[in-house]
């Protein structure tokens, strides 16, 4: 699948998401601290890649766009 977003704001466009509350999670998001020092995933809660590498949130994003549930301003 070809994306047409810059994948490599997905941390920032998950955080967004969830401000918004377009996303729900039930877990607790580590403190930034935390998240510095190593890769965590916030869309699987997962240490074993970063946000900004997960293909399924990549994916999710893509079809929201796709059928037209998340657009984002043109910059």
């Amino acid at each position: 699948m070809k994306f047409t977003f810059d994948v490599s704001k997905c941390d920032r466009i998950f955080d967004e998401l969830l401000r918004l509350g377009h996303i729900k999670i039930n877990h607790v998001i580590p403190p930034l601290e935390e998240l510095k020092r190593r890769a965590y995933c916030k869309f699987h809660n997962s240490h074993s890649h970063a946000t900004n590498d997960c293909n399924v949130f990549h994916h999710q994003v893509q079809s929201a766009m796709n059928e037209g549930r998340l657009i984002f301003p043109e910059m």
